[in-house]
């Protein structure tokens, strides 16, 4: 009988599965969030790991809502999914940026300072993530860090107004901070943000299996921001899906090396490494992930099963 109820289960988990990935192509956030909820809660209940599925769309779908309800004026119930999502997630440093954005528009600055802080010691090279924090330091009226971090900012990507960041500096040489922190927002405020925007579209195309069409939309904003990990993390699974395990492997690399507290990517770098037969990196890689994010199932799963994989070493002649 317990086999019987177990069969009914999966079947019920699946239905719920298919209603909420339904909800969610059709812009049904809430429904896609209680159905998927409804299974996680289920998955833990009888302890048993949340599929990679659920937790994925999950995270997709809160982070929907929060963007609805932040357009709708309403940031306290953005912040409880953005919030949400995190949880889901810790790691994935564009969560804590947006959440940091929203407590930004509320003047709540200690804890947009420390939701930015989080996002740069995830992705040390987050450009967005430091430039909302020179930002808040402007609106207080705390000058010269505002200055310190738009100058500091010019070594890491190019992506402002050269004349006017030029005529900040000036400004900032002269003593005139105030003026120059104007002119710094202006010179970078001036160049929208297209690689974020490249990125969007190309985590759309990613979620409706264009490869081709992700890969095409990374890869310019690749060109905008070459010291983005997120992008090189996004180009690496891209490569996963259409079996390029060696660029995969390349780029992900890459990923990690811009962003070393990056744990999802050092977990596809793990994966892509088993792929290729190369288990001491693939065992190096996830050992890294478990070291970031010790509380990961997932991570901890995957080192117990390549801990086993691993043959014990037999001593040589010489070791007797």
């Amino acid at each position: 009988m317990a086999f019987v109820r177990e069969i009914l289960d999966q079947h019920c988990l699946n239905q719920f599965l298919k209603l909420a990935l339904k909800s969610f192509n059709e812009g049904n956030y809430q429904q896609t969030i209680e159905s998927l909820e409804m299974i996680r809660q289920h998955d833990q209940s009888v302890g048993h790991k949340c599929s990679d599925v659920v937790t994925f769309y999950l995270i997709e779908a809160r982070v929907a809502m929060a963007k609805l309800y932040w357009k709708q004026g309403n940031a306290i119930a953005a912040i409880e999914e953005y919030q949400g999502a995190i949880k889901l997630a810790p790691k994935y440093a564009d969560l804590h940026l947006s959440l940091g954005r929203i407590y930004a528009g509320r003047h709540e600055y200690l804890p947009a300072e420390n939701s930015f802080k989080k996002a740069l010691e995830i992705n040390p090279n987050y450009i967005e993530a430091i430039l909302s924090q020179a930002y808040l330091a402007a609106e207080q009226g705390r000058h010269e860090k505002a200055v310190e971090l738009f100058i500091g900012l010019s070594a890491k990507t190019n992506f402002y107004k050269q004349e006017l960041f030029d005529k900040a500096l000036a400004e900032a040489n002269k003593g005139n901070l105030a003026r120059a922190v104007k002119d710094f927002n202006l010179a970078f405020k001036t160049s929208p943000d297209r690689a974020e925007t490249l990125c969007a579209l190309g985590q759309d195309a990613l979620r409706d299996n264009s490869c081709q069409e992700a890969v095409k939309y990374f890869l310019q904003a690749k060109k905008l921001k070459p010291g983005y990990a997120d992008i090189y993390n996004l180009l690496g699974v891209c490569y996963t899906h259409t079996g390029e395990w060696s660029k995969a492997s390349r780029l992900l690399k890459q990923a990690v090396k811009l962003a070393p507290h990056f744990t999802r990517a050092w977990l596809n770098l793990c994966i892509v490494s088993e792929k290729l037969d190369r288990k001491s990196q693939a065992q190096a890689a996830c050992k890294k992930a478990a070291k970031l994010e010790p509380k990961n199932i997932l991570v901890a799963e995957t080192l117990e099963r390549l801990s086993e994989k691993t043959p014990p070493h037999k001593p040589g002649r010489s070791e007797k």
